[in-house]
């Protein structure tokens, strides 16, 4: 990095983390939460992210010599062959496999990987459950490992287990997971060389670190959205016990990796909590102690929990509050930002949430005037970075253009 880049670099970090304490910066912070727009516009199809991460740097390069944003992120971009390999189920991915179109991103489907009778032997041994149900069924590839069973201690018992393993269509699912293996290593590396190159050019990386709310881990990846909200009125203590195991996985999982990356923010992506899903009642029960131990547990480690809060998120703004001051970040799709402000302002930095449509079909006026009241409502005193509503995929370019020089102009303080 040239020294010019330093300095600029430098200039960013202190822009974002200024407000992320509640403070005023020299302007507000221009970031925009990008998914595959920055490849797209800029003439990388997401299929050949998918396939190598490495193809996405000279579109990044572009789009960060254009925008000139404050932070930027790699493409959110799974593993075609990591996936493939697996024979995972609960995705469908751009190419010939799905008949989807190359110039589309991945898509993720609700699935059921805990029937309703299979409760009690979930929550009696939540991990046996995980390694011989819930990886078979999602990864086809490992279907064999539905016949490892390591409940029995006994000698005669392990002695069991362990024949297992003389299964050759067991032989070849461990043989396909050491593959899997090294295609995770390696594709996470070539996500490395991507982050390097940003930092390179001068712009900070958003994050390095993720992590799932309890709910949302059980939701997404064991019992499926829909079932699990049934669940809240059909076995609600079933789903608590469920939901206490999720915490102590989620907490001990980001803490871990908060600690082995140095992290300094963690993204949060709230998926199952927002208004239509659930009332606030059953929100305070079932969703809100889970995400609020999981922040609490990162904010000890000295991470900034970045949580979007996806969807409408009217009813949630008092929970929101209940955090320590300044050590939160709250990014929003569908909300008052006014009222955001007026109720988080002093407690967390806030992210708000150009409207997407705008950036896709509205106009460079609108786009302005739009930007400049966002401002007016939400950037008074800092504590205020400016962003789209949800992750941004599609939008004219002269419009993205025009958002920025709007922050620029509006936003100085």
């Amino acid at each position: 990095m040239t020294e010019e880049k330093q300095k600029i670099f430098q200039e960013k970090v202190d822009r974002i983390a200024k407000a992320s304490r509640l403070e005023k910066p020299d302007r507000v912070p221009f970031a925009p939460f990008t998914g595959i727009y920055p490849v797209l516009e800029y003439g990388v199809m997401p299929y050949d992210v998918m396939t190598d991460p490495r193809s996405a740097i000279p579109a990044m390069k572009e789009y960060l010599d254009e925008v000139q944003p404050d932070a930027a992120m790699r493409p959110p971009l799974p593993s075609i062959e990591y996936n493939d390999r697996l024979g995972a189920t609960h995705m469908r991915w751009p190419g010939p496999e799905f008949g989807l179109p190359k110039h589309v991103s991945f898509q993720l489907l609700d699935t059921v990987y805990l029937e309703d009778d299979e409760y009690g032997d979930f929550l009696r041994d939540p991990a046996h459950f995980q390694l011989t149900r819930i990886i078979p069924r999602r990864y086809k590839s490992l279907a064999a490992f539905s016949k490892l069973n390591f409940e029995n201690p006994t000698e005669g018992g392990s002695t069991g287990s362990i024949a297992a393993f003389a299964d050759p269509e067991l032989k070849q699912a461990l043989l396909t997971a050491m593959a899997a293996g090294d295609d995770a290593v390696k594709f996470r590396a070539r996500h490395g060389q991507v982050i390097q190159s940003i930092i390179e050019h001068g712009t900070p990386h958003y994050l390095n670190l993720g992590a799932v709310a309890p709910y949302d881990m059980f939701s997404d990846d064991v019992r499926g959205l829909m079932n699990t909200v049934i669940d809240m009125k059909e076995r609600p203590e079933e789903l608590l016990q469920a939901l206490d195991y999720m915490t102590v996985v989620a907490v001990k999982q980001a803490k871990g990796l908060a600690r082995a990356l140095k992290a300094t923010k963690c993204f949060i992506p709230l998926h199952g909590g927002v208004d239509e899903f659930m009332s606030n009642e059953d929100y305070g029960k079932f969703y809100w102690p889970g995400l609020k131990a999981l922040m609490l547990a990162l904010i000890e480690e000295g991470v900034v929990p970045l949580v979007f809060c996806e969807g409408n998120y009217f009813s949630r703004l008092d929970y929101l509050a209940d955090v320590p001051k300044g050590k939160v970040e709250y990014m929003f799709e569908k909300v008052d930002m006014a009222e955001v402000k007026k109720k988080l302002g002093g407690v967390a930095c806030i992210y708000g949430n150009l409207p997407n449509s705008l950036l896709i079909s509205g106009t460079v006026q609108e786009v302005e005037d739009a930007t400049k009241r966002l401002i007016d409502e939400a950037a008074d005193g800092g504590g205020f970075i400016m962003n789209c509503s949800i992750t941004l995929d599609n939008a004219k370019r002269e419009n993205v253009l025009a958002w920025r020089d709007a922050t620029w102009k509006y936003g100085q303080y």
